[in-house]
């Protein structure tokens, strides 16, 4: 069961040893019924004493403690790897404290301009050149902390349903769902010696991402792991081309020469085979959300998957 919000204020106030004259707000961020709840706390007050008088703070609630400890480790990792840098072109929000009582975890507020409104700046690829170039930086970090992640994985961590659960609901579509998984696995297999493992975030895509002119700020790391880099450059290229299409090559190109100004090896056929794992998640997405024209959403995302993996015969 996932805490209350007000539960998570009287945690915030105990770490902060705050006095009774402070006040708070929230505002819920997003809600995903039964496994996670976000949520932004305004704290303010009028005592004159204290140097700041207004405190914003992320709070993310997590049904499952386990999920909730493993965020708070890997943004503990990350931050202190990155706090010992010079320059680095990566931020991230500087975790504050977890609360095994509540499941809650609780970061620092990142108030930088986001990536969905600079995409549209006339200066976007710049931007994404700047993206290309934190994402690579942060796959050269030494992470110890993580374990491994392979394309088995991604199928049953990242994808609701599971694409073989979705055969089963999808008769029609049934024969070409498993086509797709196995030529997945096949392919992995197929590359697995030529492939790196570093630390990726699984869920890389423009509405995690905020600028504050010289850094790039990634947020949400609830499914690090250990694994093929080139998992989130594909996925980054499939939002590209299914969110802005009409400048999804220039986007694309932008952030690829600023990838690959620090990751020159990660080749072009990993990267295809994890474009098509990330269009098979889309057509999974578009069944569990079913919104409108969600039938001509799936099929057209199975097809742009089954072209990627056509690709590497």
């Amino acid at each position: 069961m996932i805490a209350s919000i007000e539960a998570g204020a009287e945690s915030l106030f105990q770490h902060m040893a705050s006095s009774p004259d402070w006040q708070w707000e929230s505002k819920i961020l997003s809600e995903t019924p039964g496994h996670r709840l976000v949520t932004h706390y305004l704290i303010r007050t009028t005592n004159e004493k204290h140097r700041s008088n207004i405190i914003e703070t992320v709070g993310k609630f997590y049904e499952d403690d386990a999920m909730g400890v493993h965020c708070y480790n890997t943004m503990c990792a990350i931050h202190g790897l990155l706090a010992t840098r010079v320059n680095p072109p990566l931020a991230i929000p500087e975790p504050i404290f977890y609360s095994p009582d509540n499941k809650l975890l609780t970061l620092k507020w990142v108030d930088h301009r986001p990536y969905s409104e600079l995409i549209n700046s006339r200066y976007y690829k710049h931007y994404l050149r700047l993206v290309g170039k934190a994402l690579a930086y942060f796959h050269h970090l030494p992470m110890e902390y993580g374990q491994f992640k392979n394309i088995d994985d991604h199928l049953r961590e990242l994808i609701m349903p599971h694409p073989l659960a979705l055969a089963e609901l999808l008769p029609r579509q049934a024969i070409r769902i498993q086509r797709i998984v196995h030529r997945l696995c096949e392919i992995e297999q197929r590359l697995v010696q030529h492939t790196i493992s570093v630390p990726i975030h699984r869920d890389f895509h423009l509405r995690q991402l905020f600028c504050d002119g010289r850094k790039v700020w990634l947020i949400d790391w609830d499914m690090y792991g250990l694994g093929d880099p080139a998992l989130d450059v594909g996925n980054f290229l499939v939002y590209l081309a299914t969110r802005i299409p009409a400048k999804s090559k220039s986007a694309g190109a932008a952030f690829l020469e600023g990838y690959q100004s620090l990751m020159p090896n990660v080749s072009e056929a990993n990267i295809r085979l994890y474009e098509a794992l990330t269009y098979l998640r889309l057509a999974c997405k578009a069944y569990r959300l079913q919104l409108q024209d969600w039938e001509i959403r799936a099929e057209e995302y199975l097809t742009q998957s089954e072209n990627k993996l056509l690709m590497e015969n």
